[in-house]
């Protein structure tokens, strides 16, 4: 905000591209005028500043079960995740518009050694983010052990990328109901034995590794 007072008095306000006169005016009320249109659009910006961090804010549910997760996390690698105490405001996690409710739709945990999180950790978490449409698990010494089938539960996922881990095994017959996924990522592993028929319910893939 800037304002410029003349020798006669008049004054301008500009407000990014707009530019706001006022005539000549005594000064003194010259000088309130302005003063009050200017603290006016700092408490609107203010105010728009605060609603903007409102509305990024996912649902209590949700806000719970990340940190439920991240407190499951070994030392160490919960520090990496301290931004997950503002919701959506967050390293890795993505929400909709508030106007969709503001869910979690995105969680992207790539690179991060979290093999020791328990099934029970894993099916909490995925239980209460149903919203998630984009999940990353790649690169984090996911095992045999440790993979989550319950991430077949995931019925709006669209992106599912679990490449670069030590899964072993066959893919579990549940992958089919994952019928919007588009792409799924599962080069690096031990996996073995043949595709479930139930692979062929995901008629909307079209990336594959």
């Amino acid at each position: 905000y800037q304002y410029i007072l003349n020798s006669r008095f008049s004054f301008r306000i500009w407000l990014s591209k707009s530019t706001v006169t006022v005539g000549e005016l005594p000064g003194e009320l010259e000088k309130t005028i302005a003063l009050f249109i200017i603290t006016f659009f700092l408490i609107y910006s203010a105010f728009i500043s605060m609603m903007l961090v409102c509305v990024e804010g996912c649902p209590p549910v949700e806000l719970r079960a990340l940190l439920t997760f991240k407190a499951s996390l070994i030392d160490g690698w919960d520090n990496l995740l301290n931004s997950w105490e503002d919701c959506c405001v967050r390293s890795g996690v993505g929400c909709d518009k508030i106007e969709s409710g503001g869910h979690v739709t995105k969680l992207d945990l790539s690179d991060l050694g979290i093999s020791s999180v328990s099934d029970m950790s894993w099916s909490s978490l995925i239980g209460s983010l149903s919203r998630m449409k984009h999940l990353s698990l790649s690169s984090c010494n996911l095992s045999a052990s440790t993979f989550p089938v319950s991430l077949t539960n995931l019925s709006s996922l669209v992106f599912l990328d679990l490449s670069d881990n030590e899964i072993s095994g066959s893919l579990p017959i549940s992958i089919g109901n994952l019928s919007a996924l588009t792409d799924l990522y599962l080069g690096h592993n031990e996996l073995s034995g043949s595709l479930p028929l139930s692979f062929a319910e995901l008629s909307a893939l079209t990336g594959c590794d």
